[in-house]
């Protein structure tokens, strides 16, 4: 076959460090894939060791749209990747496109808009002219979401576009005898929330709002009047004024339980929270595509996650988690009140997580879609 000829491997290029999608990278790799990022000249490179960061210094002709153009080109035409995956619907995608094709490269469009969505909800139409904008070459026909949407509504803003999940890794998750529940104690739960980071007060911060902190603690105040309960809750960007909002929740609502609350948790400690946890509760309200909740299937941890998620259909599935109505606490209740009454729920919840982590988010496997989808197969197989 024609791959056969090369004498390195070919390449796969994304615009710019792209940390949340590091395990698409890493599938893509595992393919046998080159990794490279674009970033201009002077970046660092936050990826992890096989992503190659590929600068390139910027022209300057005094013509903004040129120069960036011209860049584009330049470094495309150097690295000569086999493909070029865009993000978002942007000018730098424009731009990083138009260089692509005038290269001869091909191209795809990842973006975390819903494959399926209402022809009533105004994103459908604001998505309407990004598929006219495609249909003149101006940005690629194909692409990937990881947000399905809702395909009852059988309508497709982009009809060329498909769902691709997100690529996890599993991570080693207790044994079930070292989980609490198991061993009949305390039912952990683990919640996040968050905050702009500017110091602006609870009642005034839009971001704490949305996590919907209010909504958690009414429902698992009333779920600790039936069962012992210990809940982790870190506040991402948060301080002591948002701690003590989140004490002073708790109280009016009566919890019962034992409550760890943290503030400025760091990304790379929340796994560990994950594995420590029997239960995670995402309560926001208007998520295009949250992670976390994929970090809690990382770890083997049931979820619960709130409709308006845009990763909660294709992920979020009986018996691995439960789908409640946003900004419904009560329905919020019934969720964890589920699986807090049966071990044999919690264990059932806990091996399907680990089953469609290590079936359907495989890197390798996400990998070869993406690649399928732009008309490529993978190289070779590099094992770990």
């Amino acid at each position: 076959m024609q791959r056969k000829k090369h004498l390195s491997p070919p390449a796969v290029a994304f615009i710019g460090n792209r940390i949340n999608q590091k395990y698409l990278m890493r599938g893509i790799y595992e393919c046998g894939y080159k990794v490279i990022c674009f970033a201009p000249r002077g970046s660092k490179n936050n990826n992890e060791g096989f992503v190659e960061l590929f600068e390139y210094q910027k022209t300057k002709t005094g013509l903004f749209f040129l120069d960036d153009l011209v860049s584009a080109f330049r470094a495309t035409k150097r690295a000569s990747p086999s493909l070029v995956i865009l993000k978002g619907i942007n000018y730098k995608s424009f731009i990083w496109h138009l260089a692509a094709k005038l290269a001869g490269i091909r191209t795809l469009h990842y973006h975390q808009n819903d494959i399926y969505l209402s022809n009533t909800e105004k994103r459908y139409w604001y998505l309407q002219f990004f598929r006219i904008v495609s249909f003149f070459g101006l940005l690629p026909r194909k692409g990937y979401s990881p947000s399905l949407g809702n395909p009852s509504c059988e309508t497709k803003p982009l009809p060329s576009h498909i769902f691709i999940p997100f690529a996890v890794e599993s991570t080693k998750a207790p044994s079930l005898a070292e989980s609490n529940i198991f061993r009949g104690k305390h039912l952990k739960i683990f919640f996040i929330t968050k905050c702009q980071g500017n110091g602006l007060p609870p009642s005034e911060d839009k971001e704490w709002t949305r996590k919907r902190a209010d909504l958690f603690s009414k429902a698992v105040s009333k779920l600790s009047e039936m069962r012992q309960l210990e809940i982790f809750v870190a506040i991402k960007k948060g301080d002591t004024q948002h701690i003590e909002e989140m004490r002073a929740l708790l109280k009016k609502d009566g919890f019962k339980g034992v409550a760890n609350i943290e503030a400025n948790v760091p990304n790379n400690t929340v796994l560990n929270y994950m594995q420590r946890a029997d239960l995670f509760v995402l309560a926001s309200e208007k998520e295009s595509a949250a992670w976390s909740h994929l970090e809690a299937y990382q770890a083997g941890t049931p979820v619960i996650v709130g409709s308006d998620n845009g990763t909660s259909t294709g992920y979020v599935d009986f018996p691995r988690g439960r789908i409640f109505q946003s900004g419904d606490w009560n329905d919020l209740y019934d969720a964890m009140l589920y699986f807090s009454q049966s071990d044999i729920s919690l264990k059932n919840a806990r091996d399907d997580a680990e089953r469609f982590v290590r079936q359907e988010l495989n890197p390798r496997r996400v990998a070869t879609s993406v690649l399928s989808l732009a008309g490529l197969e993978p190289w070779r197989n590099i094992k770990r």
